[in-house]
């Protein structure tokens, strides 16, 4: 289960455009390098939805080779979508369609699309968008 990050979503009236891989509300235009995590070599925008409510969102991931020395289970998100098994987990903190507060917080969410994949150029640090892994989910 995500945090609810109260704080910040009781200043902001408008709804976040999407969330990082904390569950962060993020309200500009989605951008790879706006990950938290600054080491990423691989980012992902997900379209997620609620399994209880429904209710779809939009979600990062990210991944960095890193990862491997602290896991040596840590797959790139590339091998995750190829292999269709990429993986969001709960969905963000939320309200229903109704106002009420969400028990879909606490359940596995409905991966349904990656909608944007980027990956860091090792050469030229620019981040690359690769539409090939841009991919409707099973």
């Amino acid at each position: 289960m995500k945090a609810h990050y109260e704080d910040i979503r009781k200043r902001i009236k408008e709804e976040p455009k999407w969330f990082d891989s904390n569950g962060v509300p993020r309200y500009d235009d989605f951008k790879p390098e706006l990950s938290p995590n600054i080491y990423a070599e691989e980012v992902a925008l997900l379209r997620i939805r609620c399994q209880n409510c429904g209710k779809e969102f939009f979600v990062e991931m990210n991944w960095s080779s890193a990862e491997k020395i602290l896991n040596e289970f840590s797959i790139p998100l590339s091998e995750l979508i190829k292999e269709n098994i990429i993986h969001y987990g709960d969905p963000p903190f939320h309200y229903d369609f109704d106002g009420h507060l969400c028990t879909g917080d606490s359940m596995n969410c409905d991966d349904l699309e990656v909608v944007e994949f980027w990956k860091m150029d090792e050469k030229t640090l620019e981040w690359k968008r690769v539409k090939a892994l841009e991919v409707k989910l099973e």
